[in-house]
């Protein structure tokens, strides 16, 4: 009986040890499974990922191919553009280079003309200073002046005041320039210098004629500047010139008379 027994329990222990493997094994297998499961959806996820990549790698690697060409095509066309503007400065180059010469030539003409222009101002000057000495000598007479012709020279002398007073205003509102005034008040001392030869105010006239001349240098002085930088024509520096020169013929006579009549007096 035990013996029986022994048997079954055997039996038993082997069935429980066969069912107990084979849920260990098959446990172990599901576990098995599941491993190979997560590595392979592990490696579809790396593979997904990896294509993913590699298909951004390919769109950015187009994008910068067709940046790349765009690129050059600009440059192409800068190039073109560049080639262009030397060509085009090298024309211009040559076109200043010519006008250059051209230029060179002109000044030259350009001084001998001025040389020419000059001389014939100096011959205008004297020409004009002859005529001023035979005006002198005629206005300078030793005579007597009329009433009207003293009243004339009275009117004559408050026009050029007028004149002067308004060239004035003119120059403080900045509507004309210094040496405006300067031939205004030029004019109105060889007006005043008449008078008093009129007059027989002999001391009083060499005052305004050389205040006169003073004025028409200091004018000339400024008239010469303006001729040097190109601003001023020569008709009026031989006019200022001669106008100057007058003056001065006009203070010399009379300062001659007055010497003349000191002689008679220490006679």
């Amino acid at each position: 009986m035990w013996n029986t027994n022994w048997r079954h329990l055997t039996t038993a222990a082997v069935i429980i040890a066969l069912l107990l493997a084979g849920a260990v094994f098959s446990t172990w297998q599901a576990v098995r499974a599941r491993r190979a499961e997560a590595a392979a959806r592990a490696v579809e996820q790396d593979t997904e990922a990896r294509q993913a990549e590699a298909e951004r790698q390919r769109n950015l690697a187009e994008e910068n191919a067709q940046e790349a060409r765009k690129n050059a095509a600009k440059l192409r066309v800068i190039e073109r553009q560049v080639d262009e503007n030397a060509r085009e400065a090298s024309e211009n180059a040559a076109k200043l280079e010519k006008l250059e010469a051209k230029l060179e030539k002109l000044e030259a003409k350009l001084k001998a003309s001025q040389r020419q222009v000059e001389v014939m101002a100096q011959e205008l000057i004297l020409a004009k200073v002859r005529a001023a000495a035979a005006r002198v000598d005629a206005l300078l007479l030793d005579r007597q002046f009329s009433k009207v012709e003293v009243s004339c020279l009275e009117e004559l002398v408050r026009g050029a005041g007028a004149n002067v007073s308004v060239m004035d205003a003119r120059y403080k509102a900045g509507t004309v320039g210094a040496l405006d005034t300067l031939e205004a008040k030029a004019g109105l001392c060889m007006a005043k210098g008449c008078l008093a030869w009129a007059k027989g105010d002999l001391v009083q006239c060499q005052k305004e004629y050389d205040d006169a001349v003073a004025a028409w240098k200091e004018r000339a002085d400024g008239v010469r500047q303006l001729y040097q930088v190109g601003i001023e024509d020569p008709v009026g520096l031989v006019a200022v010139e001669a106008a100057g020169q007058e003056a001065e013929l006009c203070a010399s006579r009379v300062r001659g008379r007055i010497a003349a009549r000191e002689s008679q007096r220490n006679k």
